[in-house]
């Protein structure tokens, strides 16, 4: 076993931790914040991750990519959090290298965020009170079978280009708290109550279980939905019969986790949020003609139109610096990498100084298109600002969304009509 690690939201640690990779497995989700400030839905978050992982695995020669995510209820109105779990999944499949995906509801299993909160409600209220959401039919599928698909699926070339929906039993919220309450021999009386908002249900179960509110709530929104599997094909195909809901609790209270789950920890002591690192991400609407290069290049004419007594702009040889106003002093320095194709949907500025960047300081500020065209992703990454850290979040973190916001509506001049809407 070789252990490898890399920034995900970084393409060429990215691209090296994939060397020599045949087969790759996508696990990731990024609704916890990966930086002291993070600026963005965790969706965008998500879709850069995606985009660097499956750019990567397509110049490596990757020979599959075996994605675990979301089932997609029949609804005209996804949650931001299903939605952004099928974009994960086109984004990966837009890479060219064969995609299995398969899409699951709770997964249950020691040590899961979503399975914890369920059981430390239960636990820690004496009764429940069930809003009608509860109601909702689910398809839950234990965390060893998930595993044995997962397994299954690898290198086998009937499973190529083909998404499953994997599941065990099906049946409601409020049947699943009451099957895990008796199996931890707890007697809940249950309330069914209709006037209980989403709302409040994200703030009492963050209160109750511990879970930060950032979990939480995309969640308790996807729970609105019904989230009833498909027929389990890939368990004719395998072979392999899924756990009923009570075993699969069952195994999961056997089997005692080794510790509490990363995402309940106030403090995941990560690097970049120690180091009071800035991670910005806007979704904008992408040109009808013109890719990321039209992207930055029109970003770098624009701004000093945009602000031309506040920050004029000079740029030569891709090096593009920034004043204040008539003086010589440097705001900050961007440099455009040459490495990229002009016909791919990257491009990438390093920062490489000015007063307001923190020395040894290794941000960048990029550009992608995604989602087949539909969108741009503005980012920003690894950016140490030098101002004192609580005026920077109310002075110049608030004026980069500010300017990334009027550049949205500066690109709706260029965009399709299909172009997706700016998300702030």
């Amino acid at each position: 076993v070789e252990w490898r690690t890399c920034d995900l939201f970084t393409f060429s640690e990215t691209q090296a931790a994939l060397e020599g990779i045949d087969f790759a497995f996508y696990l990731v989700h990024s609704m916890m914040p990966s930086a002291k400030l993070s600026q963005g839905d965790f969706a965008d978050m998500d879709l850069i991750a995606a985009d660097n992982f499956a750019r990567s695995a397509k110049l490596n020669g990757v020979r599959q990519i075996v994605y675990l995510g979301g089932l997609v209820p029949e609804s005209d109105h996804l949650s931001l959090h299903l939605r952004s779990r099928l974009e994960v999944e086109q984004t990966l499949a837009a890479s060219g290298v064969p995609l299995t995906a398969l899409r699951a509801g709770l997964v249950i299993g020691a040590g899961g965020s979503s399975f914890l909160m369920m059981q430390r409600l239960i636990e820690r209220l004496p009764w429940l009170v069930c809003p009608r959401w509860t109601a909702n039919q689910m398809s839950p599928i234990a965390l060893a079978d998930v595993v044995r698909y997962l397994s299954y699926c690898v290198g086998r070339t009937e499973v190529f280009g083909r998404t499953f929906d994997v599941a065990g039993d099906t049946l409601s919220y409020r049947r699943m708290l009451e099957i895990t309450a008796r199996e931890l021999k707890l007697k809940r009386p249950m309330l069914s109550v209709r006037f209980v908002s989403p709302t409040i249900s994200r703030f009492w179960v963050s209160l109750v279980s511990g879970a930060p509110k950032s979990l939480v709530a995309p969640l308790i929104q996807s729970l609105q939905t019904p989230m009833v599997a498909g027929p389990n094909e890939l368990a004719s195909i395998s072979g392999i019969l899924p756990q009923g809901f009570t075993d699969s609790i069952r195994a999961a209270l056997a089997a005692k986790p080794a510790s509490t789950p990363v995402a309940y920890l106030k403090s995941r002591g990560t690097p970049s949020t120690e180091s009071r690192e800035v991670r910005s991400v806007q979704r904008l609407p992408c040109p009808a003609q013109g890719g990321a290069l039209f992207v930055a290049e029109e970003y770098l004419s624009w701004l000093p139109r945009a602000l031309p007594f506040v920050i004029p702009a000079r740029e030569q040889g891709g090096v593009c610096s920034f004043f204040v106003g008539p003086t010589r002093v440097r705001l900050l320095v961007l440099a455009l990498r040459t490495h990229h194709d002009p016909r791919d949907g990257l491009q990438i500025f390093d920062v490489r100084g000015g007063v307001l960047v923190r020395a040894g300081g290794r941000g960048t500020l990029e550009f992608r298109v995604a989602l087949g065209g539909t969108c741009v992703i503005a980012a920003i990454h690894g950016y140490r600002p030098r101002l004192p850290w609580v005026i920077y979040i109310w002075t110049q973190a608030k004026f980069h969304l500010w300017v990334m916001r009027a550049f949205g509506r500066h690109l709706r001049r260029f965009a399709s009509p299909s172009a997706v809407r700016v998300v702030t």
